[in-house]
């Protein structure tokens, strides 16, 4: 085009054989129509067909449609590379051949190249090579259709990426290709790490306080309770009672009035905070505080019941000690006849 602007053209190759006599081919007269014109839905309409000089209008039509495929599959890979880089390695040659997402995702500067394989493995976290180099040597050996992969890398900067990834055994032109992708997952692994982090300082506040949790799904017929309700209970880490068994821990005349606010909980959505005393797997006495409240999802209805639970033995016999204290006080304070006074 004029200004050196390009225009893209749709065209139509059509070949026909010419024979002889016999019935074997002599030419082959070939031709390339234009039919950018008749590439639009308005002229591959029946009413429009005439215009589109005599071209079969049916291989147009899957012509048009096999095309707006290869649009939006092209559309597809595009958001994807986004979040994936795609990459290939040529078994033979030991080269790499990578998308430019792969390069932001692994810090290499897009002018110096993808690695070969050895430069590969020394971009991988010294802790990592091994395992990442024996996944490698398995999947070749192993003659496996794919491997997933998922390791750290060091960028130049000196940055840690964590990278998670999939590949795929293909041939092409004879000889045998790996083709796949890679995501960068350091936001994901840094998430979970503050989620272990969370979960271990809950777990150190639990035990310092005596202090588990628990909950109930409705319908579910089972309590699921962290590992410190469960020490309170003299049970190992990881018991889930059923709500019948978990409501019997408690002594006799306490358990009725446990039941009553649980099953008030569940079905009118009463919070409740009940001090009562449960006797444990051991046989031991345990005063507890147990705490639930209904959860409820968009629509308002209840889903689920969860409170804490905490071992308040020791606050119960500090108060009960300081009662008898303070009665012993009193019947001595009562029983003397001489006059006194409190400096």
């Amino acid at each position: 085009q004029p200004g050196g602007t390009f225009q893209e053209r749709f065209w139509l190759p059509r070949n026909k054989p010419v024979l002889d006599a016999n019935g074997h081919i002599i030419y082959i007269i070939h031709r390339v129509e234009d039919v950018t014109g008749v590439m639009s839905e308005a002229d591959l309409e029946p009413a429009n067909a005439f215009g589109a000089n005599q071209i079969d209008l049916r291989q147009l039509l899957e012509t048009r449609t096999a095309l707006h495929a290869l649009q939006e599959r092209e559309t597809r890979l595009k958001t994807a590379e986004r979040l994936l880089g795609s990459w290939e390695y040529d078994s033979h040659s030991r080269a790499l051949n990578w998308s430019a997402r792969v390069f932001d995702i692994y810090g290499v500067p897009h002018e110096q190249g993808a690695p070969d394989f050895d430069g590969y493995v020394a971009l991988v976290h010294p802790d990592d090579r091994e395992q990442m180099v024996e996944n490698y040597t398995r999947f070749f050996e192993s003659n496996a259709p794919e491997f997933e992969f998922q390791h750290r890398i060091i960028r130049q900067d000196g940055r840690i990426t964590h990278v998670r990834g999939l590949g795929a055994r293909h041939t092409a032109e004879g000889r045998e290709i790996v083709i796949g992708f890679v995501q960068d997952i350091t936001s994901i692994k840094q998430a979970e790490e503050e989620l272990l982090v969370q979960a271990r300082r809950r777990r150190l506040a639990g035990r310092l306080a005596n202090l588990g949790s628990w909950r109930v799904g409705i319908g579910d017929t089972h309590v699921m309770w962290c590992g410190e309700t469960a020490a309170i209970h003299d049970e190992p880490d990881g018991t889930s009672p059923t709500v019948e068994d978990g409501i019997n821990y408690y002594i006799p005349e306490h358990r009725e009035r446990i039941r009553t606010r649980f099953d008030a909980c569940v079905s009118e959505g009463e919070p409740f905070d009940e001090i009562a005393q449960i006797m444990t797997a051991k046989g031991r006495r345990v005063w507890v505080r147990t705490l639930g409240e209904p959860i409820r999802d968009d629509t308002g209805q209840i889903v689920a019941v969860e409170g804490a639970f905490q071992d308040i033995t020791d606050l119960i016999a500090a108060r009960d000690e300081a009662a008898r204290l303070s009665a012993r006080l009193r019947r001595t304070l009562e029983g003397m006849s001489d006059a006194f006074f409190l400096l």
